[in-house]
């Protein structure tokens, strides 16, 4: 009887230390996820947070199946799920495969994170260290403002949007503590700091999403109002004194437009979805006339500034829906809760999302899923045994793992392609990632260094590429230079003349078809 009371009292002391492991997991993850870079990736937080967040979400799958706890079932990751759903069916018209995978396991990978921390999570213990975390970012960005005198002003996050969106993301956790008594002021002036640098940062759809979020406030929590006016009144007044003519400007504003109108075309022609990930392979066949140098020549548009727009394209209306019925029932039980900071964060979220694209970034997907799970965090648990789900799960994360692995690799193979722009070599190729950050098939940097002495090479090069950017104009050039070197010259020219319709600015391909003509009419 004793050894049975022993042996019982010490699974009880394992199970509560991994109860705290888990949290502290949890709180690591995130804090790494939202700080990490990468040295050697062409984009240093893109993929190299992705890990982390996939790393440490299986180790607390792993620490919950030792424990033999899960939620029950809960409609807010169940339409996350129905989401995935209509994504995988979505690969069906896919043109690349890979791109589509690397989205579906992604969905995936929030699905199971916002399930393993909605356990996990204790919202004032991680609240504290998300705003510390918020004092990190305000000291980071006043430094950085002193440095470049606010050019070009990206702090650890590669771009300025994901770095004034991740001091958004930190809002609501402020918000939330005022309620401590012992961190109310602290919570305060990191709130202040943070929304000082979005305003310094001017990045519209941020600002957009904190007024957004100061006016849920406005609106719930009348002892508030006073101090929301106030704010509003002295952002007002930044606005105009210091930064009206950036915050004024319509450039980006009507080249969004344009790339929005082209996006529902793209939807009304393909109203079931063009698949997870193939946004950015088919939007070139719908900007023809849209003369923006920066779509075509030194890139590629990764995703349209609107993640509804760009969920809709590549999933349909019912994809939309699913994704828009996450978002519905997550602010309707925050609500009836009366949980006034997650209501404001989300619906602030969602305004940012419709400008910007916070749904490609890591940080602030994970600290979206982190939303959502305390929305039902502590409320619907209960204890079971675990099986074929638990392992299932590890699986799929493992798999993405090994997704992620091969992708970075990709980016750091882009970086030193850089330094070295005439290897053949295509080490970043793989059944993963088959393309670089700007969207050309990795195939094709190795196809240009073998225009002259490996023709046939190139040719099989080009060809791969083609395969997975039948719309890039650069890889649609490559193709009809290397026809052009075998005397191919009808097939060259069809080659060329469908990279102008694409862009018809394009110089190179203007020169070549020029050549070709040229050529033709000399026999004449």
């Amino acid at each position: 009887m004793y050894l049975c009371h022993v042996e019982s009292v010490s699974v009880d002391n394992v199970m509560d230390i991994l109860k705290k492991v888990e949290f502290w997991i949890l709180a690591i993850g995130i804090v790494l996820c939202g700080t990490y870079l990468s040295k050697d990736a062409f984009d240093s937080a893109l993929t190299s947070r992705h890990i982390i967040w996939c790393g440490f979400t299986c180790l607390l799958v792993i620490s919950l199946f030792l424990r033999k706890e899960i939620p029950n079932l809960d409609i807010v990751p169940v339409a996350l799920s129905i989401f995935l759903l209509f994504g995988l069916v979505s690969g069906i018209a896919a043109v690349n495969k890979s791109e589509w995978i690397y989205q579906s396991l992604r969905i995936f990978l929030m699905v199971v994170y916002i399930y393993a921390a909605a356990i996990v999570v204790d919202k004032k213990a991680l609240a504290k260290i998300l705003v510390m975390l918020g004092a990190v970012y305000f000291c980071i960005a006043q430094y950085e403002f002193i440095k470049t005198a606010y050019v070009d002003s990206k702090g650890i996050f590669c771009n300025r949007n994901p770095w004034a969106i991740a001091h958004f993301m930190i809002l609501p956790f402020c918000y939330y503590l005022i309620s401590d008594k012992r961190w109310k002021w602290f919570a305060i002036a990191v709130g202040i700091g943070l929304s000082v640098n979005m305003f310094l940062l001017m990045t519209r759809s941020a600002l957009v999403g904190y007024i957004i979020f100061l006016a849920v406030i406005f609106i719930k929590d009348v002892k508030s109002r006073k101090y929301i006016f106030s704010a509003f009144a002295i952002c007002g007044m930044f606005v105009l004194i210091f930064r009206f003519n950036r915050f004024a400007s319509l450039e980006t504003l009507l080249q969004r437009k344009e790339i929005w109108t082209a996006t529902l075309r793209m939807f009304w022609d393909n109203p079931w979805g063009i698949g997870l990930g193939n946004w950015w392979l088919i939007i070139p066949l719908y900007l023809k006339g849209v003369n923006i140098t920066d779509g075509f020549i030194t890139g590629i548009y990764r995703h349209p500034h609107n993640d509804f727009l760009w969920i809709l394209a590549e999933t349909g209306f019912l994809g939309l829906a699913a994704y828009l019925g996450v978002f519905y029932f997550a602010i309707r039980r925050a609500v009836l809760r009366k949980e006034t900071w997650i209501v404001a964060g989300l619906l602030g979220y969602m305004a940012i999302a419709f400008f910007s694209f916070p749904r490609e970034r890591a940080f602030s997907t994970l600290m979206l899923c982190t939303l959502l799970a305390m929305t039902f965090a502590k409320g619907n648990i209960r204890f079971r045994p675990t099986g074929y789900f638990m392992v299932t799960c590890l699986v799929v994360l493992c798999i993405f793992m090994v997704c992620l692995t091969y992708r970075h690799k990709a980016l750091c193979y882009q970086t030193r392609m850089l330094k070295t722009p005439n290897s053949t070599e295509i080490g970043g190729f793989s059944r993963w990632s088959t393309l670089s950050f700007e969207g050309i098939p990795l195939h094709w940097y190795s196809g240009v260094t073998k225009y002259n002495f490996k023709n046939d090479e190139a040719m099989v090069d080009f060809r791969k590429a083609y395969r997975y950017a039948p719309n890039n104009i650069h890889v649609l050039n490559g193709l009809g230079v290397c026809h052009a070197m075998k005397g191919n010259m009808k097939t060259a020219k069809q080659y060329f003349e469908r990279a102008l319709h694409l862009y018809s600015d394009y110089e190179e391909t203007q020169r070549n078809i020029a050549k070709i003509d040229g050529i033709e009419n000399g026999r004449r």
